[in-house]
């Protein structure tokens, strides 16, 4: 199998939806729990950028963040998954690695993420990609961080 990444476009947006539909159960609550997953793939894709990594013509993986904060230079991941077969192949390393280029081109001088606490694989990966934990969430939701970049 070779994976290939890709800017995922508009025209993309049903295999993007049924991706999203694929990895919803891996969040915690799920994502379709607590969005519209339709409405919430159109955002990304109309004000954001996503990433898709594909096996052939499925994703496997994908990464939705935003980097048009020109205020504030910060850039956002706002979902990144991969399909539980296709793990522990670097597809989501690769993914980040795409998101902190493109936001760095974008004049972004930090990247964040919010992660449960529970969730120690991202948290070992963001960690490697060199976020650091800023704090637990804010917002005061139980069980999340939220971790940061330099990107500049």
């Amino acid at each position: 199998m070779e994976i290939t990444y890709s800017l995922i476009k508009v025209e993309s947006r049903n295999d993007l939806i049924k991706f999203i539909h694929s990895v919803d159960n891996d969040f915690e609550p799920a994502l379709g729990k607590r969005v519209n997953i339709n409405e919430y793939a159109d955002k990304v894709l109309n004000n954001g950028y996503c990433y898709a990594a594909f096996d052939g013509q499925s994703i496997v993986g994908a990464i939705m963040f935003y980097c048009n904060d020109q205020i504030y230079k910060k850039a956002y991941i706002t979902l990144i998954g991969v399909v539980t077969e296709y793990r522990r192949m670097d597809i989501g390393r690769n993914l980040m690695r795409m998101a902190v280029k493109k936001s760095t081109k974008n004049g972004m001088e930090r990247i964040g993420v919010h992660t449960r606490e529970s969730n120690d694989i991202s948290i070992r990966l963001y960690k490697n990609m060199g976020f650091e934990i800023l704090c637990k969430d804010p917002d005061g939701i139980v069980d999340r961080l939220y971790l940061e970049k330099v990107l500049r």
